[in-house]
């Protein structure tokens, strides 16, 4: 099995474990692979072949004394380098969070882990007796392209765009539970002002057919217009 058949992750775990294929013979067909596309690709910035070859060969010897270490053993990947290396293609805003990412050490991660935790355990508390949750996506003026990166404050001042909107928008993100936004009008410049609506972890048609539901009503009142 080479080329474009190879299976997915769980399809080559199970052809490791048959016999059927190995570390090895799946790592020179990827190999085979990228030398063929990546000439007009160009996806790889850098390819340490001999490192996997001395990767999927302990493997093979793993897999040989039946030591299975899950379903990664043996699989080939690849690891996205768009920062530092691609750093000017970024925002300021996004730049400085990956420079700051870069410091985090062990301990505050493993404090944030904890604290995401605590997050999903309130939100699947406060979704377990309603279909969804009604909140707004920013508290105030939306970003405008002149100045895409900021945000005027409910108090008027100037502030970055993120630190007033990630606080409404990223529990949903780290608890993966379903949102969507809709409009739900205009402010007072005429900017379209958005409303998420949050349901509970699996109830994604829910979120979808009560937000089809109030973007219909509201546009029919025509308050949800852009």
């Amino acid at each position: 099995m080479t080329g474009w058949d190879l299976p997915g992750i769980g399809g080559l775990s199970r052809a490791y474990l048959s016999g059927q294929l190995t570390p090895s013979a799946v790592l020179d067909d990827t190999l085979a692979r990228i030398a063929t596309v990546d000439k007009e690709l160009s996806s790889f910035v850098a390819i340490d072949a001999d490192r996997a070859h001395r990767a999927a060969a302990a493997a093979d010897a793993e897999l040989k004394s039946a030591r299975w270490r899950g379903p990664l053993h043996g699989v080939p990947i690849a690891v996205k380098e768009l920062f530092p290396a691609r750093a000017p293609d970024y925002g300021e805003d996004v730049r400085h969070r990956l420079e700051g990412g870069r410091s985090i050490d062990l301990g505050a991660y493993f404090a944030a882990c904890d604290r995401r935790r605590h997050l999903v355990a309130a939100l699947d508390d406060a979704l377990a007796s309603v279909d969804v949750l009604l909140t707004p996506v920013n508290p105030g003026t939306p970003p405008q392209r002149s100045d895409p990166d900021h945000v005027i404050a409910p108090d008027g001042t100037r502030q970055p765009f993120r630190d007033v909107i990630m606080g409404y928008t990223v529990p949903q993100n780290l608890a993966g539970v379903p949102t969507v936004t809709i409009c739900a009008g205009a402010d007072e410049l005429g900017l379209p002002c958005g409303i998420q609506l949050t349901a509970a972890r699996g109830h994604e048609l829910s979120a979808l057919q009560l937000a089809e539901v109030l973007d219909r009503e509201m546009r029919d009142r025509g308050s949800g217009t852009w």
